[in-house]
Order: structure tokens, then C-alpha cells, then sequence
């Protein structure tokens, strides 16, 4: 379990991979590809959005919130969050089956301190809010809610990719299949 000092750490971490552009080059050097990783943000930051009254011009900053929780968690990753395969979209269809049928929050709760979670989930969603050309206080709360969920699901995701890439998984599987090692 990731405990609040590790989890604490996760934006220093990321400002230490450097610009977005930094981020991507580092995550393909852990054999994942980063241009599938954004594709599947921006879908799950589209989905959110497309049901939502004025928030549909949201996906790209919902995107960011789903893609920094990815990039957290790959940062909490112990064995170094480089994998053996390059097969990114079997380890994403994979984890998100396991977030879908387990949820967020129980994904989360597994491998870390949540009350360190929930500080930093804030912090990255009230600095994509700051940006936000939303208006009124119940809108820009309803968004960073949304900002929050894509967070979570980004780390949730992210954590079942890296336990399941490691040699010490956790045991999360989907209809009775454990999830394979990368």
C-alpha cells in the first residue's frame, strides 16, 4: 500500500519527469504508448462530458485530469513502471474491465492511503479549474467533481496497469481470470 509520504510526492515526481511533452517521452520509455494513453483519456473525458449541460468544451481539461491520475500512478509504480510488453491497449482494456467491475474507489482504497489521495485529486482538479472559462459557483463545482472522478479513474486505471505489470500483483481479476503480466 502507498502510504501518505509516497503519495504526497506524486506532483513533485511529475514535475521532475518536466513539460507534457517530457511526460510522453517518459512513459514510452516504459514501453507505453503515450498517444493510445491520451486517445483513451480523451474518450473517457468525452464521455463524461457529452451528458453534461455546458461542460461538452471540457473534454481536453477532463482528459488532462484522467492522464495526470495514469501518469501518478505509473510514478508510485515500485519496480520503476517499466514494462516487459508494449502491449498498452491489452493493459488498458484489461484494468479498465477491472475498475469497471470493482470501481474507483475499491481500486484506489487497495494501494493507497486515501486521504492522501483525496488531497492531491483536489489539488490537480482546483488548478484545471483555475483555467476554466466556467461561470457560476454551482457549474465550477459540478466540473470539478467531474475533474475529480476523471482523476480517480485515470489512478485507478493506472494502478491496476502497473500491479498487473509487476511481479507482485495484487490478485485483481476479471470474470475469475487473473490479469496476465505484461
Amino acid at each position: 500500500m502507498f502510504c501518505e509520504a509516497e503519495i504526497s510526492e506524486i506532483p513533485i515526481r511529475i514535475a521532475e519527469i518536466g513539460t507534457s511533452q517530457e511526460i510522453l517521452l517518459w512513459l514510452e520509455g516504459r514501453r507505453l504508448d503515450s498517444e493510445l494513453l491520451g486517445f483513451a483519456a480523451t474518450v473517457v473525458a468525452a464521455q463524461t462530458f457529452e451528458k453534461e449541460p455546458g461542460l461538452a468544451h471540457a473534454t481536453m481539461r477532463g482528459a488532462a485530469a484522467f492522464f495526470t491520475g495514469f501518469v501518478a500512478a505509473v510514478c508510485l509504480s515500485r519496480e520503476g513502471g517499466t514494462f516487459a510488453a508494449s502491449d498498452t491497449s491489452r493493459l488498458l482494456a484489461r484494468a479498465s474491465a477491472v475498475v469497471a467491475q470493482r470501481g474507483r474507489h475499491a481500486v484506489i482504497a487497495d494501494c493507497c492511503d486515501l486521504g492522501a489521495v483525496a488531497r492531491i485529486e483536489e489539488a490537480y482538479a482546483l488548478e484545471l479549474l483555475q483555467e476554466a472559462p466556467i461561470r457560476g459557483r454551482v457549474a465550477r463545482q459540478h466540473f470539478r467533481k467531474a475533474l475529480v472522478r476523471l482523476f480517480e479513474s485515470g489512478l485507478a486505471t493506472g494502478l491496476v496497469v502497473t500491479s498487473s505489470a509487476s511481479t507482485s500483483q495484487i490478485g485483481w481479476s476479471v470474470g475469475g481470470d487473473a490479469l496476465p503480466s505484461a
